[in-house]
Formats: C-alpha cells, sequence, structure tokens
C-alpha cells in the first residue's frame, strides 16, 4: 500500500511538473529570457554567432510586429528592422549586459498575453560604460510556433546615459 501510494505521490508530482513547465505563463517567461540573452553581449563575436542571434530575435517576434519606443528608434513595424537596430547596438559594444525587474503578467483567454516591466541594459562602447532603464509593456500571441512578441511599447525611460540608445 506503501509503495502505491508512493508512486502515485511521483506520478502526480512529474505531472504537476510537466504541466508547469509547459504552462503558457513559463512558455513567455522563456521567450523574454531567450530574448534578453540574444541582446547581449560579452566580447568579439564570430559571424555565426552574429547569425544565430540574429536568428533567435527574429523568431521571438509574431508578423505584424509594432514598436513604439520614442524616444529611442521612433516606430518600428518590421521584425527585421528591430533586429537591425539590435544589432547595430552590438556592434558598437565590446559588452551588453540585459536585465529585466517588476514582471507582471496576465494573459488572456484568447491567445493573447500583455506583459510589464522594466528592463536594464548596462554596456561599454567606444565612449566607456553606459546604462539605460525603462519601463515596457509588451503583448504577445499564441501561434502555432509558440508565443510570439507582436507589440513593444517604452512606457517610461527611467534612467539613460545616451551610449546605447
Amino acid at each position: 500500500m506503501k509503495r502505491l501510494l508512493a508512486v502515485a505521490l511521483v506520478v502526480a508530482a512529474a505531472a504537476a511538473a510537466w504541466s508547469w513547465w509547459r504552462s503558457d505563463r513559463r512558455q513567455i517567461e522563456r521567450g523574454l529570457d531567450r530574448l534578453e540573452r540574444a541582446c547581449e553581449k560579452d566580447g568579439p563575436e564570430s559571424p555565426l554567432s552574429l547569425m544565430g542571434r540574429a536568428s533567435t530575435l527574429l523568431d521571438s517576434f509574431a508578423p505584424g510586429l509594432l514598436v513604439r519606443a520614442a524616444p529611442y528608434a521612433g516606430t518600428i513595424s518590421d521584425g527585421r528592422e528591430l533586429v537591425g537596430v539590435v544589432e547595430r547596438y552590438r556592434a558598437t559594444a565590446s559588452r551588453i549586459r540585459v536585465t529585466d525587474e517588476e514582471r507582471q503578467l496576465e494573459i488572456g483567454s484568447n491567445g493573447t498575453a500583455e506583459m510589464s516591466l522594466t528592463f536594464r541594459v548596462e554596456g561599454v562602447r567606444g565612449g566607456g560604460p553606459g546604462r539605460e532603464a525603462f519601463r515596457a509593456r509588451l503583448f504577445w500571441v499564441r501561434t502555432d510556433d509558440g508565443w510570439k512578441i507582436r507589440e513593444i511599447e517604452v512606457l517610461e525611460v527611467l534612467a539613460t546615459s545616451g551610449l546605447f540608445f
């Protein structure tokens, strides 16, 4: 009897862990973590590494992407254009670190989600170290390929050094 109960508990724990791992919330958070890592840089990069990062960045966005990033870049309405902007900043920096805090995620019942958070970007370019912080809102949509970002809106610039944006 005890053995049967132990097996049932292990199965229930495994099912709960699998459910959590595959949950919409976890998929969205992993997608954001992957996007942040793709924006980071720590030293020189090979052309193959650059192509992989660009592919990861582009894969994070849904068709019809809209980015409202005033005062940084104005409005961007194409994923490739946004990847180009990010890659230009990365090309002029020797190091970039991206973190976020205060993630708040609301998942709708219709395959959409809204996330608000604060991004912090630190790094080094030719002019020295720089730091940016801004509050943003991300709108996500569920696609056949998983959760993708459909819209990014910069809500408020909290700190700027002018070195990155």
